[in-house]
């Protein structure tokens, strides 16, 4: 049985999809046409039965109570990148007991399924001891950045950042692009926290060296960002990270020049 206090927060979806699924018509279902392609339905569906198949389009569910309750408080939000990722839409479930689902893709590392396995294992049991407390991600972070590394990298990537009020009513889009690094995710969420920005949403991706990520946020009061100083404040914070990523870098490399000629 649901949690009557369950709420479902953003669906996101490209803009194609996001205009085929979320028209009016489609928000409560009439038939099984626009069951199968209503966002909102298709959403509200999956919570409460935790499936999405053909039974959903029985008109039975189209006047249930509850389903029309879910349907009423899940809001869609276009993110243009998805379908540069691959993706049409993803859905997050949030709860306001403070529970969060989210679902994150990693790509393959091993031709074996058994050592692809154990390599999921190890991934899993890093995510619950970090939620449970007991990994401690800065330490983790500082450890993997000490390791040495491979190769230096050969180009650089000119860092970016937008800010976007006009995908979302409600939230602000925070578009992150420049050189993938150790760490670069956890630098990013614990400025965008010390920004006092709470993160509603967010889409992770990398095209070899290149990050593209995406976040909706919102002020602490639930607002969007407006402000054009606030603003400008975000995109000076993020910006930095990979400015003082650069500077390390140089540092490295004339330091171990150094020690060479000595």
């Amino acid at each position: 049985m649901l949690n009557p206090q369950g709420k479902a927060a953003p669906a996101a979806g490209g803009a194609r999809e996001a205009r085929h699924t979320t028209a009016l018509p489609k928000k409560y279902p009439r038939n099984a046409e626009t069951a199968d392609h209503g966002a909102f339905y298709a959403n509200a569906f999956a919570i409460k039965y935790r499936n999405f198949g053909p039974d959903s389009a029985d008109p039975r569910h189209f006047t249930d109570p509850e389903l029309i309750d879910l349907i009423g408080r899940i809001t869609i939000v276009h993110d243009p990148a998805l379908p540069d990722r691959g993706h049409s839409a993803i859905s997050r479930i949030v709860t306001t007991d403070g529970r969060a689902l989210d679902t994150i893709s990693v790509a393959r590392e091993f031709d074996r399924d058994e050592d692809e396995g154990r390599r999921a294992d190890r991934i899993a049991d890093s995510i619950e001891k970090a939620l449970r407390g007991e990994l401690r991600l800065p330490e983790v972070v500082a450890e993997k950045r000490a390791a040495p590394k491979g190769r230096i990298k050969a180009f650089a990537i000119e860092p970016s950042v937008t800010l976007n009020n006009q995908w979302s009513h409600r939230y602000t889009m925070v578009e992150i692009t420049g050189l993938d690094r150790t760490g670069l995710l956890y630098d990013m969420t614990a400025t965008i926290s010390k920004l006092n920005l709470n993160i509603a949403s967010a889409h992770v991706a990398t095209f070899g060296e290149r990050v593209v990520d995406v976040f909706y946020v919102t002020d602490l009061m639930g607002a969007q960002i407006t402000s054009p100083t606030r603003q400008a404040a975000i995109k000076r914070a993020l910006i930095a990270l990979f400015k003082a990523a650069e500077g390390n870098g140089k540092q490295t490399k004339g330091a171990a020049s150094e020690a060479r000629a000595k």
